[in-house]
């Protein structure tokens, strides 16, 4: 199991790949006020899938909600059938661990 506490502090998204020159790509926090980006990652222009990679980081902050979403889901399905049937209890259980 992933441990997501350990992101706790990262860089509020959303978070944006771009292209910044004719083979660099980056991650970063775009600022619509002042249409500054803060850079977060950049990948290095010989590096393979440059684009797929940095626009996967770019999810980074979405994913983390999907699975934080996921598993609370999991902890209420936990709850609401434990009563009816324990063996699907213990199956719950040892998906989110």
């Amino acid at each position: 199991m992933i441990d997501t506490g350990k992101y706790t502090g990262h860089t509020e998204g959303p978070w944006k790949a771009f292209e910044d020159d004719a083979d660099t790509w980056s991650v970063g926090k775009h600022d619509p006020h002042t249409y500054n980006v803060m850079g977060i990652c950049m990948l290095h222009p010989f590096s393979e899938n440059k684009e797929a990679n940095a626009k996967l980081m770019a999810d980074a902050p979405l994913l983390l909600a999907e699975v934080e979403r996921l598993r609370e889901g999991i902890e209420r399905a936990i709850y609401d059938f434990s009563i009816a049937n324990e063996n699907l209890n213990q199956y719950l259980k040892e998906l989110i661990e």
